[in-house]
C-alpha cells in the first residue's frame, strides 16, 4: 500500500492542480472525481494516460459514472466515457460507496429493505436454536450491531420504515426465544430495549437511535468533509444541526450541548455517550411510570453491578440453562407473572405472589440459596489451589461457633487467613422494599451493616 500510494500521489496532485474538480480524493486504488462533466472527462482521460506511465491500468469496466444533475445521456459512451458498463452508469444519482447507499430516499430505503430481506433467514434459523443460545446470538450477532453502519452513513430522513421493520424482526424473534409477549409500547418491550446494565435485555432499537448515530457520524466527520469539499454545508451550525441539538438538549433536561462545546470537546458527540443518554431517558420514563414500590425496587436492583450477569454469560457448561429455566428467568427479569392466580407456599403456608417474590425470600429458599453460594465459592477456591473449609468450628477460642461460612487457611488475603461470610437478602422483602425503591443496593447495604454491628 505504501509503494502504491507513493506511485500515484504525483498523479493525484496534478489532477487537483490542472482540473477544476469539486472533489478529487483517493484511498489507495479507490478514487472519486466529481465536478462539471467536461472537467471530469478530461481528468479521467488524464488518469488513464498517466496511470499507464507508472505501470498501472485503469479498468473502465470496473469504473462507475454517476449523473447527479442536468440532462442525462442514454449511455456512458454518449457522455464521453467509453468502456463503462451499462449497469455502472447511474442516471438518477443513486450509487454505493464503500458499502453505503447514497442517493434518493427511495433508493436508500429500498437498499436497506433488501439488506433486511437477507437477514430474515438469520432470524428464522435463530428461532430453531435453544432459548438461551438463540438469545445470546441474537443480542451479540443479529440485532442493533447489524445495522449500526447504515445508521451512521444513511441520513435519518432517508431510512424510511426500514429500521422499524428490523426492530420488529428482533422483537418477534425475542418473543419466540424467551416465550414472552412483548407488545409494541408495552412496559415489557420498553424494558427489553434497555441495556442489561439498566435492567433490560440489551435489544437496543435501531429506529430510536438512528438520529444520534447520524449526529455522532457527522460530528466526527464534519471538519474532514469541509476540508474535502468547500461547499459542504452540514456543519455544526447548519439548520439541521441546530434542530438536532435542540432535540437532544430537551432530552438532557439541564444540559446545553452547543456547536462551540462540541468543537472544543468532540468526545461529547461520540455515539456511545449519545445513545446512553437516550437509554437513560427511556429508563427514567419507565421507572417513573411504575406505580408500585415493588416494581421500582426491582428496576433499581437490576441496575447493580453483575445483576444481569446471567444474561451475558456464554451458554456453556455450568452457565447453560434449560429452555424452561431461561424462559422463567426472563419473565421474572421483566416483572411478568410467572404463573396464574395466587396459591399458598408449601413451606410456610403463606400466600404467594404471581411474580415469584415470596418464593425467593421464604426461609427454606433463602437457606438453600445461601448454601449453594457458599458451596460454589468453596469449590472454586479448591479448584484454584486454595485450602477452603466450610462451616469450620472452633475458630473462636473456647467456643464451637462457626463465624465463617468459608474459612481460607492459605493466607490469600494480605498473607493472612480469611473468614468469608455469605448473606442472602431480597430487595422486595417487606423490610427492605421501601428503601430499595429509592436506593440501589439498599437491601445489601442494610444486611452488611447488620453483619458488622
Amino acid at each position: 500500500p505504501l509503494l502504491f500510494s507513493h506511485a500515484i500521489q504525483p498523479l493525484v496532485d496534478d489532477l487537483r492542480k490542472q482540473h477544476r474538480l469539486d472533489i478529487c480524493q483517493f484511498y489507495l486504488d479507490d478514487g472519486v472525481l466529481a465536478g462539471d462533466v467536461d472537467e471530469v472527462k478530461k481528468a479521467y482521460e488524464m488518469l488513464v494516460e498517466r496511470s499507464a506511465e507508472v505501470g498501472l491500468q485503469v479498468k473502465p469496466q470496473k469504473c462507475e459514472l454517476i449523473w447527479v444533475s442536468g440532462p442525462c445521456p442514454e449511455t456512458a459512451e454518449a457522455a464521453g466515457f467509453s468502456g463503462i458498463q451499462a449497469e455502472n452508469f447511474h442516471k438518477e444519482g443513486n450509487f454505493m460507496l464503500l458499502g453505503a447507499p447514497i442517493g434518493t430516499p427511495e433508493f436508500t430505503n429500498a437498499f436497506l429493505h433488501k439488506r433486511i430481506d437477507k437477514l430474515e433467514e438469520n432470524f428464522r434459523m435463530l428461532r430453531k436454536c435453544g432459548r438461551q443460545t438463540g438469545y445470546t446470538l441474537t443480542r451479540y450477532c443479529s440485532s442493533y450491531g447489524k445495522l449500526v453502519f447504515y445508521m451512521r452513513t444513511v441520513p435519518e430522513t432517508h431510512v424510511g420504515d426500514a429500521m422499524k421493520r428490523f426492530d420488529e424482526l428482533v422483537r418477534g424473534t425475542l418473543e419466540h426465544l424467551c416465550g414472552v409477549s412483548l407488545e409494541v409500547g408495552s412496559r415489557e418491550w420498553k424494558q427489553a430495549k434497555l441495556s442489561v446494565r439498566m435492567g433490560g435485555l440489551g435489544m437496543r432499537s435501531c429506529h430510536e437511535h438512528v438520529r444520534v448515530a447520524n449526529m455522532a457520524s457527522l460530528a466526527a466527520a464534519a471538519q474532514l468533509c469541509k476540508s474535502l469539499d468547500e461547499n459542504y454545508d452540514e456543519t455544526l451550525r447548519s439548520e439541521k444541526w441546530i434542530g438536532w441539538l435542540n432535540w437532544f438538549n430537551k432530552l438532557l433536561g439541564d444540559g446545553m450541548l452547543t456547536p462551540d462545546l462540541i468543537e472544543a470537546n468532540p468526545d461529547l458527540c461520540r455515539q456511545r455517550w449519545l445513545s446512553r443518554v437516550v437509554d437513560e431517558v427511556a429508563y427514567d420514563e419507565l421507572f417513573l411510570g411504575e406505580s408500585s414500590v415493588e416494581m421500582k425496587a426491582r428496576l433499581l436492583s437490576q441496575s447493580l453491578d453483575y445483576a444481569g450477569a446471567w444474561l451475558t454469560a456464554t451458554p456453556s457448561h455450568f452457565n447453560k440453562f434449560t429452555d424452561d429455566e431461561f424462559m422463567t428467568l426472563v419473565r421474572w427479569w421483566l416483572g411478568m407473572d410467572l404463573y396464574e392466580g395466587d396459591s399458598n407456599c408449601r413451606s410456610c403456608g403463606r400466600q404467594m405472589d404471581c411474580q415469584g417474590d415470596h418464593a425467593q425470600q421464604c426461609g427454606p429458599a433463602m437457606i438453600s440459596r445461601h448454601n449453594k453460594l457458599r458451596d460454589c465459592f468453596a469449590r472454586h477456591c479448591s479448584w484454584g489451589g486454595v485450602d477452603a473449609k466450610k462451616e469450620l468450628r472452633g475458630l473462636v477460642a473456647g467456643t464451637e461457633q462457626r463465624p465463617a461460612d468459608v474459612f481460607l487457611q492459605s493466607g490469600v488475603v494480605s498473607g493472612y487467613p480469611a473468614a468469608v461470610d455469605f448473606t442472602v437478602v431480597h430487595s422486595r422483602a417487606p423490610s427492605y422494599v421501601n428503601g430499595a425503591a429509592k436506593t440501589p443496593g439498599y437491601a445489601a447495604m442494610k444486611a452488611e451493616a447488620k453483619k458488622r454491628a
